[in-house]
């Protein structure tokens, strides 16, 4: 939900001047807070993992990392709830999100050289993701460390549901407070017109989980290829979404350049059209279509 489908998504905005200042500032220290006192108030729910099982986890979630996905209203994803989920359901929130905040700030603050106010954003929202989830899944009658489907069924329906609306949550409400639009309107544009696609990566994740559980790690190796087909089908959605408005954008341009009075009018009326129809509260696809048209 950036991480998502890693339902992803989490991004915060590349301008660090936001448009609301003070509930920006509010959201942030909640969500650093938060996620501080989950790491420090709750214990590991399993004992520690082998190094070699750290290792192997780790080296995963820096791969996914290295690979986001552009959202196409802002922010980006990347795959790795296929590794998240189950690792968060064999050893736990505590170690799951010590695993990815190492990755975080490896790949986004030493090697992309990201703000670190983007930094701690996303490291947090990951943890408060993990621990969510994780509470969700002991809630239903789930239990860390052990599986049994379809008995655990229901848990881990809960357990997916919880991470994908904490964490699409958590990166609609900061692009809404930096970009704009509206935090709901971030969530429709990013999500709901995809969430079949961010919502496979859940599925994905509990199917790692259950084949993990009851084959071992090596039954892990057979979700490779699913996995690269997943996330290309889910980039090559994202991308033709972008190189449709892209390509509306440049064919206007093109027509107007014979005309210096009329040179980008039809950006300028798009713009005016979005502003209308959100101001009319008309849904965000077709807003969408309204501004293509």
């Amino acid at each position: 939900m950036d991480r998502y489908p890693r339902t992803e998504d989490r991004p915060v905005n590349e301008s660090l001047s936001p448009r609301h200042p003070v509930l920006f500032r509010l959201y942030y220290a909640a969500v650093i807070l938060g996620a501080v006192s989950c790491m420090l108030l709750a214990p590991p729910s399993t004992a520690a993992p082998s190094p070699w099982f750290l290792a192997g986890a780790l080296a995963l979630l820096l791969v996914s990392e290295f690979t986001p996905i552009a959202l196409p209203g802002g922010g980006y994803a990347t795959a790795s709830t296929v590794f998240d989920l189950p690792l968060l359901l064999v050893v736990g929130p505590f170690w799951t999100a010590a695993l990815d905040i190492f990755a975080t700030v490896v790949v986004q603050g030493v090697v992309l050289r990201k703000p670190m106010v983007k930094v701690l954003h996303n490291a947090a929202i990951f943890s408060l993701g993990y621990f969510a989830a994780a509470a969700a899944f002991t809630a239903v009658g789930g239990r860390i460390g052990a599986l049994a489907f379809p008995a655990d069924a229901l848990p881990l329906l809960a357990c997916g549901v919880v991470y994908f609306i904490v964490n699409s949550a958590c990166v609609s409400v900061v692009l809404g407070l930096t970009t704009g639009p509206s935090p709901w309107r971030i969530w429709q544009r990013n999500f709901q017109q995809g969430i079949l696609h961010h919502l496979s990566f859940v599925a994905l994740g509990a199917l790692v989980a259950v084949v993990y559980f009851n084959a071992g790690p090596w039954g892990l190796v057979l979700f490779g290829l699913p996995y690269l087909v997943a996330r290309y089908s889910f980039q090559l959605y994202v991308e033709i979404k972008s190189d449709l408005k892209d390509f509306v954008r440049t064919l206007t341009e093109v027509l107007e350049e014979v005309d210096p009075y009329t040179r980008h009018h039809s950006v300028r009326v798009s713009d005016y059209a979005v502003r209308l129809a959100r101001g009319l509260r008309r849904p965000e696809r077709e807003v969408e279509e309204i501004e293509y048209a």
